[in-house]
């Protein structure tokens, strides 16, 4: 009987004898090495649609790291306030709500380069992290952002 053979991962040893009674054969597919694997090439748009994809992960980094502190939100309570009054249709209000927030925290990305802030909400501002450039890229593309969200409300005024 041979030994059962062991792989260490991060000072972890796992016996792949003991996985393979308790689950069983592994996936044939799972099995293969990545290089086996033959996925369909991808059309040209889907190609691009992906670059976009990727651009847009990477220019939205500093808008995602002010939102993961949130502010005071007063913005958000005047629009509950008023639609007391307008009983606007609720994905609209909800399509607003995120149009203003886009608005505001994009500004306060570029107001922290012009004012050479420091911190905002309690920690270091985005482009101490991200660099000038980066931030500034990334308020403008917000801004853009927001207006197209009101392109596709499809409202007159806009």
């Amino acid at each position: 009987m041979s030994e059962p053979e062991e792989k260490s991962v991060s000072s972890i040893v796992v016996s792949t004898d003991n996985y393979r009674s308790t689950y069983g054969p592994p996936s044939p597919i799972l099995a293969k090495e990545p290089q086996d694997i033959q996925l369909p090439p991808l059309t040209r748009e889907e190609s691009i649609e992906q670059d976009r994809h990727r651009v847009h992960k990477i220019l939205m980094e500093p808008f995602r790291y002010v939102l993961e502190r949130p502010g005071k939100d007063v913005r958000n309570l005047l629009l509950e306030a008023f639609q007391a009054w307008v009983h606007c249709p609720l994905e609209v209000l909800i399509a607003i709500k995120e149009i203003i927030s886009m608005l505001h925290n994009g500004s306060l990305l570029i107001d922290d380069i012009e004012d050479k802030s420091l911190m905002r909400r309690g920690r270091p501002v985005a482009h101490k992290i991200y660099g000038e450039a980066s931030v500034i890229n990334c308020g403008n593309y917000v801004y853009f952002q927001a207006m197209d969200a009101c392109r596709k409300l499809k409202s007159p005024q806009v």
